[in-house]
């Protein structure tokens, strides 16, 4: 005789829910300290502005994007005899740097955390309605 197993399909959309936002903020901090790395690279590449991650909260989590006209430094044509390019130093501080990069951990970990958690609730209530 088959065990018929119910599990309330909100109790599970709510751990998928939470599995979601967790994965979205994990690619969100991904994003974040792949700038930061990138913008610490750079600090002493003349002309190099500095990158920033625009994140948005969207249903099911968030969304980081970098908007396409930061960190473009163009490459310095080569010098002439005659004439010497002068470029801007570029604009990276690399303490405040420093700090996205601490803070960005912070934010990484509470997602691995939310993660855990959801990956053992769904294994509870599965555990339990089997």
């Amino acid at each position: 005789m088959a065990t018929l197993v119910v599990i309330s399909f909100r109790t599970l959309s709510m751990s998928f829910s939470t599995i979601n936002n967790a994965v979205s903020g994990l690619q969100a901090a991904t994003a974040q300290m792949r700038v930061t790395a990138n913008n610490v690279a750079n600090a002493r590449t003349d002309g190099y502005q500095t990158q920033r991650v625009d994140l948005v909260q969207r249903s099911g989590g968030v969304e980081a994007s970098t908007p396409a006209d930061t960190g473009t430094a163009q490459p310095a044509p080569p010098p002439t005899a005659t004439a010497q390019v002068a470029r801007a130093p570029s604009d990276v501080d690399l303490a405040q740097e420093m700090v996205k990069m601490t803070a960005n951990e912070s934010v990484y970990l509470a997602n691995v955390r939310a993660l855990e958690a959801a990956h053992g609730m769904l294994g509870t209530l599965l555990d339990t309605e089997a």
